[in-house]
């Protein structure tokens, strides 16, 4: 495991997790060396489960047997592992039967994520640990698809009126629903409309594949815009979690004949290099994924990406990273090479009018440009009590140390 910054290390229980999600097997040895040792198994399970890699750890743990993993172990893990595949069976059957409700009315969709990119990209369902679903639609399709959700039964998370339909289209990309704990993300996009998309709408309905889900025929999004959109959502989330590397990795392996040339000009192009690039990095030295020479080579022509790549590595060795909206905002700026990205990116997030504001305040359609105005005071005001309270949990705990001092 590469080393970070300041000769910090992982400790041993989330170096095994992290030798799990390899896909060409170099650290098995290292990984039967981990298992000689005392571990504390229960962070073990924890860091995998956080992660979000629990059932690849099991199955690769399960290949050492009894020698190296004592029994009581890898029965805990097994069990968590049905429980996940269960889970897994269960949302797979929701996803099937929405994109049928769908497809009766004539509504195209894919699935994002989820069981669709289990089978795709690890060709068992069990394997990949997810909590919702993500479908994609044409926007054209929103409203009545947002209707038939509804008859079927499922709500949105947040309420919302008919009238007000038309203003998530215009500043937002999905919109959640629920339903008896499936959490389904209807989306019409993959960022905002105002930000910069590594993927023109019409590109995820192009070149699309074929895979069987529960033994039924759906279609996938093709090899390459999937490598586009997991580079997009990864540095989205500041990488904390390490499915969204295993599922880079595993894609790399299995379609060893992806067109780098053709995506490496195209992120240029656009902007959103680093973003790439450093998807294919994390994948290469964390997840053993083997890229063409040329392409690894390319990889460190930035060093802003060599950059990226350590934040990300640090993020790991701290139990519970903070991932804030300002931290998120920083990681953006570090993430995109062209200024006009930033200044998209701060316009939106202040001024973009959400969901949310408009059910604090609730105003008509011809009085909507005052969103506009309203956002970056509550934006304000929500800043502002969350300092204030930290400040008094803060004040308030240090109080109390000084009483338990005194006294004793």
């Amino acid at each position: 495991m590469q080393m970070c910054p300041k000769n910090r290390m992982l400790t041993m229980e989330k170096e095994l997790v992290f030798s799990s999600i390899r896909v060409d097997g170099t650290h098995d040895a290292r990984m039967q060396d981990l298992l000689r040792h005392d571990l504390n198994w229960s962070t073990v399970r924890q860091s995998a489960l956080s992660h979000k890699v629990l059932p690849l750890l099991y199955t690769r743990l399960k290949t050492f047997g009894g020698e190296f993993v004592p029994p009581e172990e890898l029965s805990q893990l097994r069990e968590l592992y049905l429980d996940i595949a269960g889970q897994n069976l269960v949302m797979a059957n929701h996803l099937l039967q929405v994109m049928s409700l769908l497809s009766e009315h004539g509504i195209e969709s894919l699935p994002l994520k989820g069981p669709s990119l289990a089978v795709q990209l690890y060709g068992n369902l069990s394997l990949r640990q997810f909590s919702d679903l993500d479908i994609l639609i044409h926007e054209k399709d929103f409203y009545l698809t947002c209707e038939l959700l509804k008859k079927d039964g499922y709500r949105p998370e947040l309420p919302t009126k008919p009238n007000k339909e038309k203003r998530l289209i215009k500043s937002g990309n999905d919109l959640h629903f629920i339903r008896q704990g499936i959490s389904l993300e209807l989306h019409w996009g993959i960022v905002d409309r105002f930000q910069v998309s590594p993927i023109e709408p019409e590109q995820f309905w192009q070149r699309l594949e074929q895979v069987q889900l529960l033994e039924t025929d759906i279609w996938v999004l093709s090899p390459e815009t999937l490598l586009l959109f997991l580079c997009h959502h990864g540095t989205k989330h500041q990488w904390c979690q390490l499915k969204w590397i295993a599922d880079i990795a595993h894609l790399v392996q299995i379609y060893p004949d992806l067109d780098y040339l053709t995506l490496c000009n195209k992120v240029s192009t656009i902007g959103f290099k680093r973003n790439f690039y450093l998807g294919l990095i994390l994948a290469e030295r964390l997840g053993g994924a083997r890229l063409p020479f040329d392409v690894s080579e390319k990889l460190s022509t930035d060093p802003n990406v060599e950059k990226l790549f350590i934040q990300v590595l640090n993020k790991f060795l701290i139990e519970e990273p903070v991932l804030g909206s300002i931290s998120g905002a920083v990681f953006f700026f570090q993430s995109r090479e062209r200024s006009r990205d930033w200044f998209t990116y701060v316009q939106n997030q202040i001024v973009m009018p959400r969901q949310r504001d408009w059910m604090v305040v609730d105003l008509p359609d011809f009085l909507y440009p005052l969103y506009y105005l309203i956002r970056p005071f509550r934006l304000l005001y929500l800043t502002a009590s969350r300092f204030l309270h930290s400040l008094f949990d803060q004040t308030k705990q240090l109080f109390t140390q000084l009483f338990f001092n005194l006294e004793a």
